[in-house]
């Protein structure tokens, strides 16, 4: 069910998104791992695989053993980063509903339910638009899989719990 992901791993003690959940089922059974970052291959099967929830409301828990992941999560959405000084936040809880460039400024609370988005005939997973925000703030982004965009999504994505998932959205 991919409206529960990302989710926490207590006995790994760490945050696991659907693309490392993806790479797990790979591995056991003597698969190529695919890149988180391959619309192709990776961004093609979580592409299926979010479309099997369509309309299942996000379903993200936070357990107490979790608590510091996810609070690792808030901070760095809201942490100012980059030649520019903005944090997440700036753009998706201050600035929500106004435009950066031609492009309207979602919410936060609701972000996570339509990804990946379907732009150029290519998925782009959440962590992709979040590692080219990252480029647009100015700051260097993390690679596709660190730890800090495992735990940004798993922050972003809770605050979308109870909202329906709508996967393969078109985007220009």
């Amino acid at each position: 069910m991919a409206a529960s992901y990302p989710t926490f791993d207590q006995r790994l003690k760490r945050v696991i998104t659907l693309e490392m959940a993806i790479n797990q089922c790979l591995k056991a059974h003597n698969e190529t791992l695919y890149d988180h970052a391959d619309a192709k291959t990776m961004g093609a099967v979580l592409a299926y695989l979010r479309s099997l929830s369509n309309a299942q409301k996000v379903a993200v828990r936070v357990p107490a053993a979790a608590a510091d992941r996810f609070e690792q999560g808030r901070r760095l959405y809201y942490s100012r980063l980059g030649q520019r000084n903005f944090a997440c936040a700036s753009s998706h809880v201050q600035g929500a509903g106004k435009r950066y460039a031609e492009t309207p400024l979602s919410p936060a609370i609701g972000q996570a339910t339509h990804w990946p988005v379907i732009r150029k005939g290519e998925p782009v997973t959440l962590q992709e638009r979040m590692r080219e925000c990252l480029e647009l703030m100015g700051a260097a982004p993390f690679p596709a899989g660190s730890d800090e965009l495992n735990t940004l999504e798993y922050f972003l994505t809770y605050l979308s719990n109870g909202l329906p998932m709508t996967a393969n959205a078109w985007r220009p």
